[in-house]
């Protein structure tokens, strides 16, 4: 609708995983470059893990446009199956024949070794790569680990490229599949993109659909990355609004409010109103560890002082102060303002004297006299001072 307004050849911010618009930042050639590294190594597992929406699917698509001729790939993008179902998948990509009726897990794999040693005598290259691996089970990612034992006394015969949400690893790390995790030879991982590579991003995609200039200024894209996290799916969505959103206001450039109201229409009214399209788990989880230390300061403070009330005196604030010293000043002597020495000391002797009137206490039974502290012995003082 606004390709022509804007002059573009085709749309630059669709969400289809198109190869051609891959952005290669940094993280993605490192991306792209392990991969490309599992086409010259002897089998093992290729680990690529990332957020949602960061561009794993687009770097598998160019990864496959690098695979040279003599590599055959199976390529599995729903592996939510069955030890059984996933191993019939395999033979499906790979086109080894087998009946249904003999689907069972000892004739499939006896299938695929034949079809591998087929492929290693012709010099050819097999590569099972597996999209959302997060969703395999257990027993199906040990199943997965067991074809790495389809070898030769020269090489294995598959090469596994797992891909997946930052879960994965999460499970890699079970004791259970231990052997799994140390069989991995290159693991990657897509972060979100940072500030510079938003606006480099927006720039690359507008680059390629053919656009004469930037309907985006830095300062948007600055708002842009503020809304996204940086999630480079959600650029798309967001950009693509935006642009039709100043396509129906007229307007050769997106503006802060036209993209403020993109956000609004393609995302959650809360995440477009704060700035962000989520809420920071760790801003969430200081919160809450702060809560949790306040209150266990509290318990804790609350069961010391039980424990020994003798330091609950606090000390006088100055109003306190001054009205004793005013009640106190004609029963003192002038010249001091303190109690005479005996007064003090028969008052202290008074005190410390232990009780004796209790016959063989107890544990359990409490003195009726607990030692007491210097404050509350001023107190006291005080106290008999002015009776006296």
């Amino acid at each position: 609708m606004y390709l022509d307004f804007f002059g573009f050849k085709e749309p630059p911010f669709s969400i289809s995983p198109n190869p051609k618009y891959l952005f290669m930042s940094r993280q993605h050639q490192d991306a792209l470059a392990h991969l490309l590294y599992s086409l010259e190594t002897s089998g093992g597992f290729v680990l690529l893990t990332g957020e949602v929406g960061t561009g794993k699917t687009t770097i598998t698509r160019c990864f496959l446009e690098k695979v040279p001729d003599n590599a055959q790939i199976a390529y599995v993008m729903h592996p939510k199956l069955s030890a059984v179902d996933l191993l019939a998948t395999i033979c499906d990509e790979l086109s080894i024949p087998y009946r249904r009726s003999q689907d069972d897990l000892k004739w499939l794999i006896d299938s695929i070794h034949r079809h591998l040693l087929h492929n290693f005598s012709l010099g050819r290259r097999t590569i099972l790569i597996i999209d959302e691996a997060q969703n395999l089970s257990i027993s199906v990612l040990e199943q997965i680990r067991l074809l790495t034992n389809l070898e030769t006394d020269e090489a294995k015969l598959m090469n596994i490229i797992l891909i997946g949400q930052p879960e994965l690893r999460e499970i890699f790390v079970k004791p259970q599949l231990r052997q799994l995790n140390q069989r991995i030879t290159a693991r990657c991982h897509l972060h979100n993109l940072n500030l510079n590579d938003t606006w480099e991003y927006i720039q690359h995609r507008l680059k390629i659909a053919g656009a004469i200039s930037n309907p985006f200024t830095f300062n948007v894209a600055k708002m842009i990355h503020r809304l996204t996290g940086g999630v480079p799916r959600l650029m798309n969505v967001i950009c693509d609004r935006a642009l039709l959103g100043a396509y129906a206001s007229e307007s050769r450039q997106v503006t802060p409010a036209v993209l403020k109201k993109s956000a609004f229409e393609v995302l959650d009214e809360e995440a477009s109103q704060s700035g962000s399209v989520k809420r920071s788990t760790g801003d969430s989880s200081w919160v809450g560890l702060v809560l949790v230390i306040i209150l266990l300061t509290f318990f804790v403070g609350v069961a010391w002082l039980k424990t020994n009330p003798n330091t609950a005196s606090l000390p006088l604030n100055k109003t306190e102060q001054k009205s004793i010293e005013k009640e106190l000043s004609p029963h003192t002597k002038k010249e001091n303002n303190v109690p005479t020495r005996s007064v003090r000391d028969e008052l202290i002797n008074r005190l410390k004297k232990p009780v004796s009137n209790i016959k063989n206490p107890s544990e359990n039974v409490r003195p009726l006299f607990q030692p007491v502290t210097d404050q509350a012995i001023s107190f006291l003082l005080i106290q008999e001072t002015i009776k006296s």
